[in-house]
């Protein structure tokens, strides 16, 4: 998949020299302006113009958009479901749509209770186990919330505390364990920081020059990778207590 650098020309192209050629309105959101279905030929593209919209990698036309201020869009990890975050002046909320019905949502959470003052949601992750969602935000908060009822299970900080993040190049996205008891970021004092479903901290990794701004855990084996400048690959000890995590 090729995003040109042009300012004037937005669009997305799958490799093969190419396979096919999307042509957007407005340049992606940073971060997570593109999630790929799981296991079908399907993506979900956020644009900077508050538009999200649902392709099909066969047709260059959009299956149906998606209008909202700040909207933030993922699958869930079997890709039966997706979520919408929007905000507007009177609420802020998270959508779940289902694939096959994805002209309106089945259920809609009210989390403006949840956010501070000009805080937003910059990603959305499903917890593989299908109960939780995990929405970061541009005050360095992780917050996990029901993914049935939308209630507040618990919130953490990638930072000394949560501060407004004014530059979208200083944001960390993070990522789930195949399991679903993890929890991983980065933090921006270079460390990469592991919680459990708890909310506890379990343990942190340092050894990135700046904040690793993305973290991944490989689906079939135990090894997770994060990037700022360089890329890292670290292995996780499992031994001993199920919430003793260290490198190897």
């Amino acid at each position: 998949m090729m995003l040109p650098q042009r300012q004037s020309n937005y669009g997305i192209r799958l490799e093969n020299r190419y396979m096919r050629s999307f042509s957007l309105g407005a340049p992606l959101i940073s971060g997570r302006g593109i999630s790929p279905h799981p296991n079908k030929d399907m993506m979900l593209i956020t644009t900077a113009n508050d538009t999200c919209s649902l392709y099909n990698y066969d047709n260059p036309t959009p299956l149906f958009s998606y209008k909202g201020r700040k909207i933030i869009s993922a699958f869930d990890t079997l890709g039966l479901i997706f979520a919408l975050y929007t905000s507007s002046v009177e609420k802020k909320e998270v959508s779940l749509y289902d694939l096959s019905r994805y002209q309106a949502p089945f259920t809609t959470f009210d989390i403006g209770n949840v956010l501070l003052t000009k805080e937003d949601v910059v990603s959305i992750d499903f917890n593989p186990n299908g109960r939780n969602l995990v929405i970061g935000t541009n005050f360095a908060r992780l917050i996990c919330i029901n993914a049935m009822n939308g209630t507040t299970l618990f919130a953490c900080c990638y930072d000394n505390r949560p501060s407004y993040i004014v530059n979208d190049k200083d944001l960390c996205f993070p990522s789930i364990s195949p399991d679903g008891r993890y929890l991983l970021s980065g933090c921006t004092d270079g460390r990469l920081s592991i919680w459990n479903f708890k909310g506890q901290n379990v343990c942190s990794l340092p050894g990135h020059e700046g904040p690793p701004h993305f973290v991944c855990f490989n689906p079939k084996k135990a090894i997770i990778s994060s990037a700022c400048v360089k890329v890292a690959w670290w292995l996780p000890d499992l031994k001993g207590t199920s919430d003793n995590i260290s490198t190897q």
